[in-house]
């Protein structure tokens, strides 16, 4: 009798413990609904898709951005100038593997792309410091390789310093 009594505690104990951890361990993973792209026009990413992280520099490791704690939405002003970064997914449903990234007026750019060819890391890009038109670039507009009928994974740095009204 009371060695079924503890294999019934056992396995409420493990439920209990698995479920925590789905929860837990899931979190970061399931966090960012992913963007369906499947025009071959410009589409603006809805904020429903995008998640925040304030507090951190250009210059950030990229594990740092994968496992911090990301926010629904911008909590200060101030992370206009003193920079911000933001993660979105996007699903490429399109025709092409190779996308714009269209960014509105932006004096500092910094990304990080992760999908199923690796982890790419674009250089750190200031406007009137660094070559506004370079390879992958055209100011802070960039082309992405994003393969078609994947989730893509856009880690992507703001910064407006200084300010420009």
């Amino acid at each position: 009798m009371e060695h079924s009594f503890k294999f019934f505690l056992f396995k409420k104990y493990l439920f209990l413990i698995l479920t925590l951890m789905f929860f837990v361990c899931g979190k970061n993973t399931f966090a960012v609904e992913p963007f369906l792209l499947d025009a071959g026009m410009l589409e603006t990413i809805p904020p429903k898709n995008l998640k925040f992280l304030e507090g951190l520099d250009h210059d950030v490791p990229f594990e740092v951005l994968e496992n911090a704690e990301w926010t629904e939405k911008l909590f200060n002003a101030q992370s206009m100038v003193d920079g911000y970064w933001v993660k979105f997914v996007v699903k490429n449903n399109s025709e092409s593997n190779v996308i714009g990234i269209n960014h509105n007026w932006n004096m500092e750019k910094k990304l990080y792309v992760k999908n199923s060819l690796g982890l790419k890391e674009y250089p750190y890009w200031k406007h009137r410091k660094n070559v506004f038109v370079g390879q992958e670039h055209i100011g802070a507009q960039y082309r992405i390789l994003m393969p078609q009928n994947e989730n893509t994974i856009i880690y992507d740095f703001f910064r407006s310093r200084p300010f420009d009204r």
